[in-house]
């Protein structure tokens, strides 16, 4: 007979403490990742949210990061028209792909893919919603009908 783990019960005050050792970990810990880990892991757990989501936005932060240039809005709007030409043209072949093309990888198509496969072919591209992705700062929260929301600390 297998042990059951007892469900914790974590206070507001104890998730908002969470929450700032999360942010804090990646600049208290730098080297060999570790700070950064242990924050997205914190971050996770604390909203429950599937690792694939967090993969699609570190997917969709590289793409910012690495393939755009210019300002804040001109990037983010530079990101949401590679994802729209991606969706256009390549995704309709790639969809029934269960990996990544061998002559993708170390490309932008490889992010991009990996966003549409993780997003099921729906990556959230608002303004208001990419925006909080691409700042990092924001984690995710379920609501009662099972929905993700956002939630960004002050």
């Amino acid at each position: 007979m297998a042990k059951r783990i007892p469900e914790i019960e974590i206070t507001e005050v104890d998730r908002e403490r969470l929450i700032r050792i999360a942010l804090a970990s990646p600049l208290a810990m730098p080297a060999n990742g570790d700070g950064e880990w242990l924050s997205t892991w914190l971050l996770l757990m604390i909203a429950k949210l599937p690792p694939s989501v967090e993969r699609r936005d570190q997917a969709l932060r590289t793409l910012y990061a690495e393939h755009t240039i210019g300002a804040e809005r001109q990037r983010r709007d530079e990101v949401r028209r590679l994802c729209r030409m991606y969706e256009a043209g390549r995704w309709r072949f790639d969809q029934h792909r269960s990996s990544v093309p061998v002559d993708y990888l170390g490309t932008r198509d490889a992010l991009l893919f990996e966003i549409y496969t993780l997003s099921d072919g729906a990556p959230p591209l608002s303004d208001r919603r990419l925006g909080m992705i691409l700042t990092s700062d924001c984690i995710y929260k379920r609501n009662g009908r099972n929905k993700m929301r956002f939630s960004c600390p002050d």
